[in-house]
């Protein structure tokens, strides 16, 4: 999945197709669910593809808000995951504070939206 979905190896530009169908959530919703594999480690990829798929995962939050399925927003372990990943490297903590801001809109907290720059 992660081959054929985020490193997009045959070309399908699936990201592309869900957000010129206004639905990045289903793209974000995946990436999702193989965080979620790794974070419960049942997969366990070289940390470049965790860090691969935080990034994409906080990149769609940052676009579009968070999907709020059941293995995302509504899952505390993700949502503490995932800044965590990003953060562990100096490429990726400017992503951490715009996603854990669109994380607070969804609980009703307000704490701006800073986007990377």
């Amino acid at each position: 999945m992660y081959e054929t979905y985020v490193v997009d190896k045959y070309g399908l530009n699936i990201k592309d197709l869900c957000r010129k169908a206004n639905n990045l959530w289903a793209y974000q919703s995946f990436v999702a669910r193989m965080l979620e594999t790794v974070r419960k480690g049942s997969w366990k990829p070289e940390k470049k593809v965790v860090e691969h798929l935080a990034k994409e995962y906080a990149e769609t939050a940052i676009e579009v808000g968070l999907a709020c399925c059941d293995h995302t927003c509504n899952n505390p372990f993700l949502t503490e995951f995932t800044p965590k990943v990003l953060l562990s490297l100096t490429g990726l903590k400017p992503f951490a504070k715009p996603f854990l801001n669109t994380l607070a809109v969804v609980k009703g907290e307000n704490q701006g939206s800073d986007k990377p720059n």
